[in-house]
């Protein structure tokens, strides 16, 4: 499994698993399925309903919709198309931030290269020979594609574990306030310090540690930084589900 460590603008370094060649691959035959039915939608309208009396606006509307497709669903679910909802995986900007608007274009401009000039074969051997996971367009834009379905898998098994806690108790009322991404960042440097208990790792549970304190308006950080993160995430899970 290729992973790549992002640091984010808190110092926070997350680990993502890194999209193979297999499921980008699959996520563009994906996408080409819905552009076809769009293409057919578009033909339809025009053909049926319209009469076809005016083929030139057919051939420029299916010409717009079939190449800004990729860059108008990125835009649209921050990063995802269609193909690459359903298969878990998703854009995202190497330094952590979301991708901004230029980013997008650079990757849908490098299309033309990328994949329809050369049948995707440039696109295969950059993905491969990177370390990044990157094709041509991702290496100008600074951009790669992740999987996100491990992210989903945590959702799903906080959930899980509600059913042996009916009853339970939180102790930080004031977790209500955290958004689930925040939680799940939690969780992910929490398990990261678990997995690597190194001094970087440390400093991003004391940082992590000390910014969830200070949001729930604690006074003293407390001693055992992994029992209280544990503990909050606990407690999110109790009152916001």
């Amino acid at each position: 499994m290729n992973s790549i460590d992002i640091t984010t603008s808190q110092q926070v370094v997350i680990t993502y698993e890194l999209a193979s060649v297999r499921d980008r691959i699959l996520a563009f035959f994906l996408d080409t399925i819905v552009l076809l039915g769009l293409y057919l939608g578009i033909f339809f309208i025009f053909g049926v309903i319209g009469g076809m009396q005016d083929s030139n606006l057919f051939y420029w509307v299916a010409f717009l919709v079939m190449s800004f497709y990729s860059l108008f669903w990125e835009l649209l679910l921050n990063g995802q198309s269609p193909g690459k909802r359903s298969l878990g995986i998703q854009v995202i900007h190497v330094n952590g931030l979301e991708p901004s608007l230029n980013s997008y274009l650079l990757r849908w401009a490098f299309r033309t290269i990328d994949i329809w000039f050369t049948l995707g074969s440039v696109a295969v051997m950059s993905i491969s020979a990177g370390a990044r996971g990157q094709r041509l367009g991702d290496i100008v834009a600074n951009t790669t594609v992740v999987r996100t379905a491990n992210r989903q898998d945590v959702r799903m098994e906080q959930l899980e574990q509600l059913n042996s806690r009916s009853n339970y108790e939180p102790k930080y009322t004031g977790v209500h306030a955290f958004r689930e991404e925040q939680m799940l960042l939690v969780k992910e440097v929490l398990d990261r310090y678990l997995k690597y208990r190194n001094t970087a790792h440390r400093e991003a549970l004391e940082m992590t540690a000390a910014k969830v304190a200070e949001q729930l308006g604690l006074e003293k950080i407390p001693d055992d930084l992994v029992e209280f993160l544990k503990r909050v995430i606990k407690d999110y899970v109790a009152v916001s589900r």
